[in-house]
């Protein structure tokens, strides 16, 4: 569901515990300007480093955050396991933690995010594009909860079914892992992937409970609040944040 905090329109999770923050950014709010207009956190697609860095500092004077930890995302399976001391823009697409405070940050504009909370406390933060997907980001990232139960999983925001539209060079690249005949549709004599339908599958297949799934279904293409590269190609990223408060 959307909210407004402090000037800042956010998507948050309908259900969580007080003891975790949980959000992503929408366009609306702060610094950035021109094509990246509002809240951009991404430091290499053009923008003002200036302005960006202002809107991070926003959103952790807003959430009260000493840091938040960033990868070098290369659309791959690598979780970096991470703590206070662990350094920014290590090569990965996914963090795990076990730290009270420790932000964890992944940026995306049509790529899903997905979040998951132990029954321990233990946090991930995960970039799940079809690459990543592809690669197993989602399985490495369950196996670092070494058999703790997980108690929330949210699938966020990211290009929705309508509007990924895929070619034959992609279905033969991943029709060996992925469920063709389910998430795979034609319209028109086009192609389109249902991604997210995919990714809990996978969860699902796991043995991640399909009660503790949280959707956050709102599509990044289709709808102009949120950065969109398919659709706009030079443009801004999108903060899908986690963090354990206590």
């Amino acid at each position: 569901m959307l909210r407004d905090i402090e000037g800042i329109k956010l998507v948050v999770p309908e259900s969580l515990e007080e003891s975790f923050v949980s959000f992503t950014t929408t366009k609306f709010g702060s610094f950035s300007k021109g094509v990246y207009n509002g809240l951009n956190f991404g430091f290499f697609c053009g923008d003002d480093l200036v302005d960006v860095n202002r809107n991070y500092l926003l959103v952790k004077k807003v959430f009260d955050v000493k840091r938040i930890i960033l990868l070098r995302q290369v659309h791959g399976a690598y979780v970096v396991t991470c703590d206070m001391n662990t350094p920014s823009f290590i090569e990965g697409d996914g963090l795990f933690t076990k730290e009270v405070g420790l932000g964890l940050g992944i940026l995306t504009a049509d790529c899903f995010n997905m979040q998951l909370i132990g029954e321990n406390g233990s946090i991930a933060n995960l970039h799940c594009g079809w690459r990543s997907v592809y690669e197993g980001i989602i399985e490495r990232g369950l196996e670092k909860f070494e058999g703790e139960k997980l108690k929330k999983v949210i699938v966020g925001v990211g290009i929705c079914e309508k509007c990924f539209e895929v070619r034959e060079d992609f279905v033969n690249t991943v029709k060996d892992r992925f469920a063709m005949d389910e998430c795979l549709l034609m319209e028109n004599g086009k192609m389109f992937f249902n991604l997210r339908l995919q990714i809990e599958k996978i969860l699902l297949e796991n043995g991640v409970e399909k009660n503790c799934i949280e959707h956050i279904r709102y599509c990044s293409y289709c709808n102009d609040m949120f950065y969109s590269y398919r659709r706009d190609r030079v443009t801004g990223r999108m903060l899908s944040f986690l963090m354990r408060r206590r």
